[in-house]
């Protein structure tokens, strides 16, 4: 767990949907953004709550961008910046006064560009663009509740729902099958998670996430040093 959620009526200046073409032209397809060399393992972030750190680090290494070489130290780096930036005093950082775990997907967003991982960012308001957005653009952060049905994972991959709040959290959004009609979620939990670490959420389920202030974004013009 660990995504807050701060809200910014300017996201709605940076929507996505406008750098997608219309679906007409460009219907949607089954696609993953995957790894590659070292990247292939999924990051852990282990008792801490720095779920946004790890969900972007995640996007950061996978393609288009593919970012090497990034690992717990760079996620944990992204996080704590993003707690100096978010509206919250404190956070998990050494000296940190008071002490809590987690932050916004807002401030880690903010976090990416002052250390020039990215140049920019655009948000998802629908599950069509979401779809749309990983399909063609790239993969995608999202930032919902968790409920405990969302940690159990069926036979077939798919993550449940329902169930009691957990909190928030953060995760990455590498790949969309239309035959499953699922998006293919990567967390930051290690391999225990699902399948190695994956499992799949059901287009429906995202649409009811999103919808509940869920938050769904994309990072644009990565450019590897």
């Amino acid at each position: 767990m660990g995504r807050l959620i701060q809200e910014d009526p300017r996201n709605k200046g940076h929507n996505v949907a406008r750098l997608l073409r219309p679906r007409a032209v460009q219907p949607l397809r089954s696609y993953q953004w995957g790894f590659r060399g070292n990247n292939r393992m999924p990051l852990d972030q282990g008792p801490d709550g720095a779920c946004v750190g790890f969900g972007l680090t995640a996007l950061l290494i996978a393609r288009p961008s593919e970012w090497l070489a990034l690992a717990y130290k760079e996620a944990m780096a992204i996080y704590h910046l993003a707690q100096h930036k978010d509206p919250w005093a404190g956070g998990a950082y050494p000296g940190a006064d008071p002490f809590y775990e987690g932050t916004s997907s807002l401030a880690g967003a903010k976090a990416l560009l002052e250390l020039e991982y990215i140049s920019s960012y655009e948000w998802a308001f629908t599950v069509e663009d979401m779809k749309q957005g990983v399909a063609w653009r790239g993969p995608c952060g999202f930032a919902t509740d968790w409920t405990s049905g969302m940690s159990k994972v069926d036979a077939q991959g798919f993550m449940g729902s329902g169930g009691y709040l957990l909190g928030g959290h953060f995760y990455a959004i590498l790949g969309i099958c239309l035959t499953r009609q699922a998006f293919m979620v990567q967390n930051s939990w290690g391999t225990g998670f699902g399948v190695g670490g994956r499992a799949w959420l059901r287009f429906s389920d995202a649409a009811r996430l999103l919808a509940n202030s869920g938050e769904a974004i994309f990072l644009t013009e990565n450019t590897p040093k």
